[in-house]
């Protein structure tokens, strides 16, 4: 809440199996809401059958968590350069408070522009990773500030389809209620005091601890962009971890 005592917050809320922002009713809760604003990925969700295009005031993609008790998710998208861009002019973190004061769970979303064949993001070769590479260390500070004090940061695959389907499968996974979204969120209290790549490991929803994330910035050196695109037989000789190692891969699968 601002220091404002007169403001009045909009929140998006669940009534009758429907999703509304304040008194406005946007559709169905079992389906995912896309922002009309959001090109392709609108244009896909319309012809989807878990998701329909929307005019979302607060956030990029809106769905609701399955269960007696729904959780509003919300998912701000941003493209490397975008989210470099806007944390420069400050849009970013207007965008954020906005999103977390509507929503139970906000997420903050980087969109992959690229993914190879074997699964790896493709960051070699191409402009995506002269962006990443030129603005990593802010992309980095931004992806530690947002995790460490609000929410989870995820890697949204490259294809709007995908992102749907990865935003519908958030209902299912957030329907542990606060417990998991507190785990999602990379446990904050606990990586207080890390580095950005540690904060930024622990965002992603892998469940890594900070042993193992320090772990892994030693043994890449501090190469964020090479850690991620690590074969994934070298991260569990690093981490010793099956289940980490079994997230990772499933977040990568969502490329599809």
């Amino acid at each position: 809440m601002s220091g404002n005592p007169g403001r009045v917050l909009t929140k998006y809320h669940v009534a009758d199996r429907k999703l509304f922002y304040g008194d406005k009713e946007l559709g169905p809760a079992s389906q995912i809401a896309v922002d009309g604003r959001e090109g392709t990925l609108a244009t896909v969700a319309e012809t989807s059958d878990s998701a329909y295009r929307a005019g979302l005031e607060v956030g990029d993609v809106v769905g609701v968590t399955v269960g007696k008790v729904p959780l509003v998710f919300g998912i701000e998208s941003k493209l490397p350069e975008d989210l470099s861009n806007s944390r420069r002019n400050r849009r970013l973190q207007k965008e954020l408070r906005a999103l977390r004061e509507s929503v139970d769970v906000p997420i903050l979303g980087l969109r992959l522009k690229a993914v190879t064949g074997d699964g790896f993001y493709d960051f070699g070769g191409n402009v995506g990773y002269t962006l990443w590479r030129d603005e990593e260390k802010e992309i980095l500070d931004a992806i530690a500030h947002w995790s460490t004090c609000f929410g989870p940061v995820v890697f949204l695959p490259a294809n709007d389809a995908g992102v749907l389907r990865f935003a519908h499968s958030l209902r299912s996974v957030l329907a542990g209620g606060r417990e998991v979204y507190n785990i999602l969120a990379g446990a904050p209290k606990r990586a207080a005091g890390t580095t950005p790549f540690t904060v930024a490991l622990q965002g992603m929803g892998l469940w890594i601890g900070n042993k193992r994330a320090q772990a892994l910035e030693a043994y890449y050196r501090g190469d964020f962009i090479q850690c991620i695109n690590a074969p994934l037989d070298e991260w569990y000789s690093i981490v010793r971890d099956k289940g980490v190692v079994e997230r990772l891969e499933k977040l990568r699968s969502y490329r599809k």
